[in-house]
């Protein structure tokens, strides 16, 4: 469902516009903007320990050329597997 709002909100910015909105965040960060600085992290950068971002994984999964739905449901069969050996 994330992916949905994602992909809406992509649609909905064209590349030129998004790049101008990232420059200026940059620019906000490289002055001290602890706000803009935040949202660049967060989109680009993995929380300690966690996942990647949305973004950053859709990227991934595109470039691999991944069907996330395919891999996750690949990875829940392989769970299931190393379970039943287990018990």
């Amino acid at each position: 469902m994330e992916r949905d709002y994602l992909r809406a909100m992509a649609d909905a910015v064209d590349l030129g516009t998004w790049r101008g909105i990232v420059a200026r965040a940059v620019e906000d960060a490289e002055a001290g903007d602890a706000k803009a600085r935040a949202w660049l992290s967060r989109h680009l950068l993995p929380g300690p320990g966690g996942p990647r971002p949305p973004l950053q994984q859709d990227a991934i999964d595109d470039l691999a050329g991944l069907d996330p739905v395919e891999s996750e449901a690949a990875s829940a069969e392989a769970m299931l597997r190393i379970l039943r050996a287990l018990g």
